[in-house]
């Protein structure tokens, strides 16, 4: 049986061995927070960015900035309904990474 202690988030201890394991590269909408998955997140591995994307309608909906002739890093698919798997619906979208874009400053809460 090993005896293997968590000292934080990716720092771990066996048999008197510190060892770390590293964070997974995470791959989120950056207004919604949520993460991407399935064939997107394939998508997204291959574009050599990872942390977060954002669309250009969720860009100009925060007061953020696409600078002229900016491309995308990718194109994805959400699918808009399950009822009929034979004729599935979808949405295509393409997404910029954040250091392409210019966001406006997040304001801190507590102020």
């Amino acid at each position: 049986m090993s005896n293997i202690i968590q000292i934080n988030e990716n720092t771990f201890m066996k048999n008197g061995v510190e060892f770390t394991v590293p964070k997974e590269k995470k791959y989120i909408n950056y207004v919604t927070k949520i993460a991407y998955t399935g064939k997107n997140l394939d998508i997204l591995k291959k574009t050599g960015y990872d942390g977060e994307f954002i669309t250009f309608n969720q860009t100009f909906s925060i007061g953020g900035i696409v600078p002229k002739e900016t491309k995308t890093v990718a194109s994805l698919v959400r699918f808009l309904n399950n009822e009929n798997p034979k004729k599935p619906q979808f949405k295509r979208f393409s997404v910029f990474h954040v250091s392409q874009v210019e966001l406006p400053e997040l304001k801190n809460k507590e102020e």
